[in-house]
C-alpha cells in the first residue's frame, strides 16, 4: 500500500507533494522515438540506484526512487 503521509525532506523542512510513475520497458526506445526534452523534463537516464547519475540529482528524488514498486 502506498506511503501517502507527508514528510519534510527538504532543507528548510517544507513538506513537499509530487507524483512519482514507473513503468517497464521491453526494449529501448529507438532514435525515431528518442526522448525530446520539454518544460517539464529536461532529461531522462537509466539508474541502476548504485552509481552516480550525470548532472545534478535533487536529494529529495533520489528518495523517491527508493519508495518499492507496488505489487
Amino acid at each position: 500500500m502506498p506511503d501517502h503521509t507527508a514528510r519534510p525532506l527538504a532543507v528548510d523542512q517544507r513538506v513537499e507533494y509530487g507524483a512519482l510513475f514507473s513503468g517497464r520497458c521491453a526494449e529501448p526506445l529507438d532514435r525515431r522515438r528518442a526522448f525530446r526534452p520539454n518544460e517539464e523534463i529536461e532529461a531522462v537516464h537509466w539508474w541502476d540506484l548504485h552509481e552516480a547519475l550525470p548532472g545534478c540529482l535533487n536529494p529529495l528524488d533520489a528518495w523517491l526512487t527508493r519508495i518499492p514498486p507496488p505489487l
